[in-house]
């Protein structure tokens, strides 16, 4: 499938995007070609009709289209009149004509339309196409088939962002005499238009999975603050008065269990309504902070094995987190006699065990809240380990292990 950017570049119709302020943002090799330039010479350049027109002609269309706002849903129509080549023709407004116009260096005559862009219905810049003027019969009904594409849909980028959909009405009639030069137009607009609808559903897709997400994070919170706050409190009213009664280094150790589970569900409650805002990094031994985590996990006769060297750069409170939840995640699925194996990798780091592994078709669901394939588990631990890794920008994946146990593998989030 291709992107936007590819489908326009690639197109032969010599065309470029002005912005708002009718800065040139975007371009085609087809309009390198046409005026014989290099692609440097237009790069950061304000105005481009410079090399598309001669030196008598007057303001570009694009710049007449942009000095009038409209609302998207008003009709644009592009035609001929008289022995002008193109004219803009706006509701109530008065008609803007453009003269034949001479390109620099090839010295050949040219036919040109500019179409307005629109992002959350306000102008937000301008297309405009280039042609060369021919005598082909062909090249006039591609034409004519093209503009008939585009008066039905328009649909346009700015910077990467998604315009509002517009819709253009053209004049029936473009030219009484005269050709465009077209080469295959029709074809590649159906390449674009294709290219434009698979972004769009990539976008709504994202946005819809970033909706998600958002909810699971506030059904974390709601659960640290109701589920587990609460029982806690408890636990930590009935320590106090026991540790009133007689002194023991063993509720000395609950003491400290208890301190520790609050700073975690302090420290969850902040990952979930602060996102990266929560994260104090700083630079941790790695392997020192992973047999921490280990220890304070319930592993029975499991076994660890650290092939981490170096420093991190992370929270110490998440990281350790993370790490316990994917050690209980071992333990609780692939049995007290597991070997977790934590090691570097290039751009991050994984743990891996010895177990049963996840099926394939279970991975995408494993990070989900309240999933769980344990009799005994809530179906939060992973959730966790994904909220961790996102408030430090870290992506998590699940693979196979060399054991054909479960991999999982954190790494830096692509830029």
């Amino acid at each position: 499938m291709l992107d936007f950017e590819t489908a326009f570049r690639a197109l032969d119709i010599p065309t470029v995007i002005l912005d708002a302020e009718g800065n040139v943002v975007v371009w085609n090799e087809a309009i390198e070609d046409l005026l014989e330039i290099e692609r440097a010479e237009i790069e950061n350049r304000d105005r481009i009709g410079e090399y598309v027109y001669d030196g008598d002609r007057e303001t570009i269309l694009a710049e007449k289209v942009l000095a009038h706002p409209r609302n998207a849903d008003e009709v644009y129509d592009v035609g001929r009149a008289d022995s002008e080549y193109a004219l803009l023709r706006l509701p109530d407004q008065p008609t803007y004509e453009d003269t034949s116009t001479i390109v620099g260096g090839s010295g050949a005559e040219v036919w040109f339309i500019a179409v307005p862009l629109y992002r959350d219905g306000d102008l937000a810049g301008a297309f405009e196409f280039v042609q060369q003027r021919s005598d082909s019969e062909r090249q006039r009904r591609e034409m004519e088939h093209l503009i008939d594409e585009l008066r039905r849909t328009l649909t346009a980028y700015q910077e990467g962002d998604l315009a509002a959909r517009a819709e253009y009405d053209f004049a029936e009639s473009i030219l009484d005499e005269g050709d465009i030069e077209v080469m295959d137009q029709v074809n590649q607009l159906a390449q674009m238009r294709e290219a434009l609808d698979e972004q769009v559903r990539a976008t709504t897709e994202a946005k819809r999975k970033l909706e998600r997400q958002n909810d699971r994070l506030e059904e974390f919170a709601g659960i640290v603050s109701h589920d587990l706050r609460n029982p806690l409190n408890v636990a930590t009213g009935r320590l106090e008065l026991e540790r009133k009664r007689r002194d023991s280094e063993h509720l000395e150790a609950v003491a400290r269990a208890h301190d520790r589970m609050a700073a975690l569900i302090d420290d969850l409650l902040a990952v979930a309504r602060h996102g990266d805002a929560a994260v104090d990094r700083e630079s941790l031994d790695f392997a020192a902070t992973v047999r921490d985590g280990w220890d304070v996990v319930e592993t029975g006769a499991a076994t660890l094995r650290v092939d981490a060297e170096g420093s991190i750069q992370a929270d110490d409170t998440r990281v350790r987190q993370l790490l316990e939840n994917l050690f209980r995640n071992a333990v609780d699925h692939a049995g007290p006699d597991v070997t977790v194996t934590v090691g570097d990798l290039p751009d991050g780091f994984y743990v891996a065990d010895d177990g049963p592994g996840i099926p394939p078709e279970e991975r995408d669901r494993v990070f989900e809240s309240g999933y769980s394939t344990s009799d005994g588990g809530t179906g939060f631990g992973l959730s966790i380990v994904e909220a961790v890794a996102d408030a430090h920008g870290w992506r998590v994946t699940v693979t196979d292990a060399d054991d054909s146990g479960a991999r999982f593998e954190i790494r830096e989030r692509d830029p």
